[in-house]
């Protein structure tokens, strides 16, 4: 994978010749500067300021940059000195100042404003601003700076006690209710916080990490360097995208360009992608609808796609290798035929895979490629007639629910799981596939287990937003209702994913299983029956440890192969550059506040009607959310 640079601004504060100060920072490697628009020293309101105090006014002000300039190279800075505290006649002031500020940001076409919070009283600026996002015709951004670390006196003024700035951004954020243009100026502090405190700030929409001169360190030939501790934590950022702002004075003999040079150092010397992220670029945080198999035929380029997975197929085949030889003793091996049923063949990798499988334990099979798909079949019947033209391989076209099979399988094969592990119905399917099975038959997957944990996204939460503001037609739920598969990114899992719903195949065993293919002979009884089955409920309790906002549910899946062999996605077990499936994840229509040392408790149903299949979703704790999805009025899955 390609890696792009990274962008690097430079604080100027104030300047008045910008465009030589401009030209300077690019010399030195910088892609933008920061200013502000008044002179600091002058605390007078925007309009009132003399010539040579507002940017630009030593210059030709509308004419010192071209537009294009100023919409890519500059960003403006609100002045610090507006605080909307004392009496109403400041406070008028104040936002009178800030009012005339963002309208001159606005005015330039300047791609954003930097505003500082010093502490929670951030009420009147997150009016302001909201208002002003609002009523704005220009898509100027707003970096919220923020400390990463911060401290306050105690009363007697001897002691000190550490403060959340993360309180501070979230109150700012939720007044502004949670606009999509408001995001994270996150400033760097020397002492950083623990991993949990730092992981608070990984949902959030981090646009730009701000490294004052005095947290860098000096190596042994004098250059500018960040201990180990925030080389790590930067790493962390440069995956969220973020860009570099480097303020603060600067001493070195070379000038400002070698802080550029480090971070840009910094950067290339990223850890390399594993193989789920190069898969995943340029997907991150990207909403996709649940594919419904059942109910869509796939195209041939989305079969290529999964196939190309470096694990999955391997794992299948050790899975099915080692069943072979467990099932047909080696006395046996010359003289027994096992009648393997590959049920959902797609193109052909899982035949492929039970072929090369047979040949590893030199074991002779049988295999039937069971495909609903009419075009698919036509990839199949051309690979038996080339690839395949000396194995005993039987293309059958038909739903294997349907399908009245020659004669019962010692092994079934499937890849017919979700992101959720059941949610694109491989227990529906399986089911209706029981009816010819041996007894003794063995389900590759023999279980598959659904995952969930509650994640923090502020990305999710508005790309899940604006979604809902495509279709007007719809009611705002609709999005909120819907389950997503996505490459879960810019996020912060609260808590360790938890088991859910688990799947067995085959249902039954023994005496049980006999029965079954009995009583499913009747398959609208059959359906029923499984149906009544497949149903779930369960609620979930994880524990909270820091103040965080609850935005939705990940969900993942385990899944047992063929004994100790499995497949996962679950963070924690994830199989290592398996790329076939990203989380699914289940929103929030309403973001929850969520306490350090709290609870959230969460309950889902998978519910089955007819056919149709549909999960609902709802918190209980710390609040109580309305059930998402009742009913399926939102979505459900066909059969």
């Amino acid at each position: 994978m390609s890696k792009k640079r990274v962008s690097c601004g430079l604080d100027l504060g104030f300047d008045g010749d910008l465009k030589a100060s401009i030209e300077g920072a690019c010399s030195e490697g910088y892609d933008f500067v920061c200013v502000d628009l008044v002179d600091p020293k002058q605390r007078t309101p925007f309009l009132k300021c003399s010539a040579g105090h507002r940017t630009g006014d030593a210059s030709e002000p509308d004419f010192m940059l071209r537009s294009q300039e100023w919409s890519t190279l500059v960003v403006g800075k609100m002045s610090q000195w507006i605080s909307f505290s004392g009496s109403d006649l400041d406070k008028a002031t104040d936002e009178g100042s800030a009012h005339e500020e963002l309208n001159f940001a606005a005015y330039l076409s300047l791609p954003a404003m930097l505003v500082h919070l010093q502490n929670e009283d951030c009420a009147s600026l997150a009016k302001l601003v909201y208002t002003h996002l609002l009523r704005s015709h220009h898509n100027l951004t707003m970096w919220v700076c923020v400390p990463l670390t911060h401290t306050d006196g105690e009363c007697n003024g001897n002691t000190e006690k550490s403060v959340s700035p993360w309180r501070w951004w979230n109150k700012f954020r939720v007044l502004c209710n949670y606009h999509n243009r408001v995001g994270v100026a996150l400033q760097i502090t020397a002492d950083l916080p623990d991993q949990a405190e730092i992981a608070q700030w990984l949902g959030e929409p981090i646009k730009v990490v701000v490294l004052h001169t005095s947290v860098f360190l000096c190596n042994r030939k004098g250059y500018p360097v960040l201990s180990r501790a925030h080389q790590s934590l930067m790493v962390q950022f440069f995956k969220l995208n973020c860009q570099v702002l480097i303020t603060g004075n600067y001493s070195h003999h070379d000038g400002v360009r070698v802080y550029q040079q480090y971070i840009a150092h910094l950067y290339e010397n990223q850890p390399p992608p594993d193989q789920y992220e190069i898969f995943s670029k340029g997907y991150e945080d990207y909403l996709q609808s649940p594919l419904q198999p059942l109910m869509d035929n796939l195209e041939s380029a989305t079969y290529e796609v999964f196939e190309k997975d470096p694990v999955k197929y391997v794992k299948y085949r050790e899975a099915i290798c080692e069943c072979l030889i467990d099932r047909v003793p080696e006395r046996d091996a010359d003289t027994t035929v096992t009648v393997v049923m590959v049920l959902g063949a797609g193109r052909g990798p899982l035949v492929r895979a039970a072929l090369q499988a047979a040949q590893n334990a030199k074991r002779k099979i049988k295999c039937y490629a069971v495909e609903k798909n009419a075009s698919a079949s036509v990839t199949l019947q051309l690979l038996k007639r080339t690839e395949w033209a000396n194995d005993d391989v039987t293309i059958v076209s038909s739903d294997m629910r349907v399908w009245n099979a020659p004669e019962l399988a010692d092994i079934i094969i499937s890849e017919l799981l979700g992101s959720f592990g059941d949610n694109e119905l491989s227990p529906e399917c399986l089911d209706g596939a029981e009816r010819f099975l041996k007894t003794d038959a063995i389900s590759i997957p023999s279980s598959y287990t659904s995952y969930l944990s509650p994640a923090s996204s502020q990305k999710l939460f508005n790309e899940v937003t604006a979604a809902s503001a495509l279709d007007r037609d719809k009611p705002k739920e609709t999005a909120f209702e819907t389950p997503y598969v996505v490459r879960i990114h810019n996020y912060n899992e609260l808590a360790t994913a938890k088991p859910v719903f688990t799947f067995k195949h085959p249902s039954f065993s023994g005496k049980d299983k006999e029965e079954n293919v009995i009583n499913t002979e009747n398959l609208n009884e059959g359906t029923k029956l499984h149906q009544l089955r497949n149903a779930r409920h369960v609620e979930l309790s994880f524990d909270i440890s820091s103040d965080t906002v609850l935005h939705g549910l990940a969900g993942y899946f385990y899944c047992s192969l063929y004994k100790d062999i499995c497949i996962s996605i679950v963070p924690e077990s994830h199989s290592p550059g398996m790329f076939s499936w990203f989380p699914l994840f289940f929103p929030l229509l309403n973001p929850i506040q969520v306490n350090n040392g709290g609870k959230v408790i969460v309950n889902i149903w998978r519910c089955c009607l007819g056919q149709k299949v549909w999960y609902e979703w709802a918190i209980t704790e710390p609040c109580i959310s309305p059930i998402h999805n009742p009913g399926g009025r939102s979505y459900t899955i066909g059969l």
